[in-house]
């Protein structure tokens, strides 16, 4: 009877957690501002109640700006910002400060930051203007969400200027930051773990990267393949299949408890062999693919990680190296990453009712 009852509970507190996470999933037409734009300047107040601005915020490199939407009834937003804290210290390091922007009072953002430690500027736009002057206000919502920002980070230049934009595709889906450092910055944060598989193979070294080792369900991720053919020796890139060839691809399993975008793959060279008169695409030195990976937010799979947190992704590599002189068979090699994804990070506690927008 025990064990019955302990079941029930969690499925009951998996619905729970899926129900107040998730939210509408239906977003605006996008309108946000695009990369090369002028970032709009604004003055609002942080969580002390001290007014910023562009100017008083950026780093020597410029200033990263995550517009999220709540500090206080969104935990999958506070479990952004906290992972976001965590990170804070790369991002300066490279000269960049992170500060966000949500509707939030600065009464509620002092309650949050104060929780939970929060240390960058957390930054409050009540009346939506600035969320506006991006383009990024989700004007389906109503009710006391009315004037949410639609999850967004904007990369601005120490010149003021827009270099990169960072969409979130929906509520429940929400970039690590360490996600977001390996793309801007071209290098992950975090180590393989020791559980994952890494193909041996005689004429290409193969390296796998993770950008986390720990998420939180609907954290999305980064895999990474890096590749180092032999001396002398060259990979063939997509499109070789053209000629023959068996070119380099990543092929993930499909699964319920994460989703995948298609795999990126590196700029290739051209080869040409004369005698054979084709000209082939082909990696001569290291080369890396990237494959976005995101666990998947629903009840079951929440029930399913709070019993066991442990994530496997598991792929094939497939590829052909060859020589000037000598082509070697066609290879398939089982890969594998693990991590940790751990709902039981999110935090569900709210302000004072008095504090809360009605």
């Amino acid at each position: 009877m025990i064990p019955y009852i302990r079941t029930v509970c969690v499925r009951i507190l998996c619905l729970a957690l899926f129900f107040f996470f998730v939210g509408i999933v239906a977003h605006a037409i996008d309108e946000g501002l695009r990369p090369g734009a002028t970032a709009p300047t604004f003055a609002l107040q942080d969580q002390d109640g001290i007014v910023q601005t562009p100017k008083s915020l950026a780093g020597p490199h410029g200033l990263l700006v995550l517009f999220s939407r709540s500090a206080d009834w969104c935990a999958l937003c506070k479990s952004q910002l906290i992972e976001l804290e965590a990170a804070r210290h790369i991002f300066e390091a490279k000269g960049i400060h992170v500060v966000s922007i949500t509707y939030d009072s600065p009464a509620v953002l002092k309650e949050f930051s104060t929780r939970r430690s929060i240390h960058f500027t957390l930054l409050s736009d009540p009346d939506s203007r600035t969320i506006d002057a991006f383009g990024v206000r989700n004007r389906e919502e109503t009710g006391y969400k009315a004037g949410v920002a639609i999850p967004n980070y904007f990369l601005i230049g120490a010149d003021g200027k827009i270099l990169r934009r960072y969409i979130e595709g929906t509520p429940q889906e929400r970039r690590t930051a360490s996600y977001l450092y390996e793309a801007i910055f071209g290098t992950g944060t975090a180590q393989p773990t020791a559980a994952s598989i890494v193909p041996e193979t005689p004429h290409l070294k193969v390296t796998l990267k993770q950008s986390d080792l720990a998420v939180a369900p609907g954290a999305r991720f980064q895999l990474t393949v890096d590749l180092e053919p032999g001396k002398d020796e060259h990979l063939y890139a997509p499109d070789a299949e053209a000629f023959g060839y068996r070119p380099i691809q990543l092929k993930l399993n499909s699964s319920d408890l994460y989703q995948v975008d298609p795999a990126v793959y590196g700029k290739s060279a051209i080869i040409e062999f004369a005698s054979l008169k084709e000209k082939v695409p082909v990696f001569e030195s290291s080369t890396q693919i990237t494959e976005d990976v995101w666990a998947v937010f629903s009840p079951k799979n929440a029930e399913r990680f709070t019993q066991d947190p442990n994530l496997t992704v598991h792929g094939v590599l497939q590829y052909q190296i060859c020589s000037r002189t000598t082509c070697y068979a066609p290879e398939s090699k089982p890969v594998s990453w693990t991590l940790r994804v751990l709902p039981g990070d999110f935090d569900r506690v709210r302000v004072a009712e008095a504090l809360q927008r009605k």
